[in-house]
């Protein structure tokens, strides 16, 4: 998801990229004690009928299930900042402040769009800036980083297409 700010003057505005949510943390946590209460039974259950080995098993799975959905919340959250000023872009990367900033000089600034493989890899953005390349848009699906591509290339200086090349810190030709 791309959120666009607009600055005080016509050439400043902000960008802020992070990853749709499909549930808030409060549908995470139902769900969560609603899979517990069917493990909870059904443990409680085949333990009654004599199979208590089930128990652990199911209070192990469980535990893995908070454990990874408390994970990929932590990692949803995160956010990537981009300012853009009429002499700088400042990339700010972390989840409630910035734990990452990164500014590169506007006008020797480069969007390079990798493509991938085939038609099922997403493309990846970098900005391209005296031989250090920095990626855009993790988190970004493959329609918003399109529109993100298309967005920077307006912004900045046109965009170079390398099909299945890695992008490297120098550039011929």
């Amino acid at each position: 998801m791309i959120d666009r700010y607009r600055g005080p003057d016509e050439e400043s505005q902000c960008l802020v990229l992070r990853s749709d949510s499909s549930l808030s943390w409060r549908g995470n946590k139902i769900f969560l004690l609603i899979a517990t209460a069917y493990a909870g039974i059904a443990g409680v259950a085949f333990a009654w009928m004599g199979l208590w080995p089930i128990l652990p098993f199911a209070g192990a799975e469980v535990g893995v299930l908070w454990a990874v959905t408390y994970w990929f919340k932590l990692h949803q959250q995160r956010r990537e900042v981009l300012y853009l000023t009429d002499t700088e872009i400042v990339l700010q990367r972390g989840r409630t402040s910035a734990d990452t900033e990164i500014r590169l000089p506007r006008y020797w600034t480069r969007l390079i769009v990798h493509q991938g493989r085939t038609d099922a890899y997403a493309k990846r953005l970098y900005l391209r800036c005296r031989g250090r390349d920095i990626e855009v848009g993790r988190a970004l699906g493959p329609h918003d980083r399109d529109a993100l591509a298309d967005h920077l290339s307006m912004v900045l200086t046109p965009v170079h297409l390398y099909p299945g090349a890695r992008p490297s810190g120098f550039e011929f030709g």
